[in-house]
């Protein structure tokens, strides 16, 4: 199945990694989450982010996220609240 994020089209499936959201911005839609892996920054589309969980992220959170190899960086194509 195939997504976007803003007007890149991208593969919904990629590699599963957990991480700290650094920052949110619901006015601009795009944010910051950390891997715990390799403390890597990776840029979150608000498309990638439910309607629901937006209303309960908050920058500190730890998250369960996909990504996948964009054009230039990595995309976050699905990010969740950890549990």
């Amino acid at each position: 199945a195939f997504g976007r994020i803003g007007l890149v089209p991208i593969m919904r499936r990629g590699t599963r990694h957990t991480g700290v959201l650094r920052r949110l911005d619901l006015d601009t839609g795009s944010g910051l989450v950390v891997r715990d892996t390799d403390d890597a920054e990776v840029f979150v589309h608000i498309s990638a982010i439910s309607r629901r969980q937006r209303r309960h992220l908050s920058a500190g959170d730890s998250v369960i996220f996909r990504t996948v190899d964009g054009a230039y960086r990595d995309l976050v194509t699905k990010l969740r609240r950890k549990r």
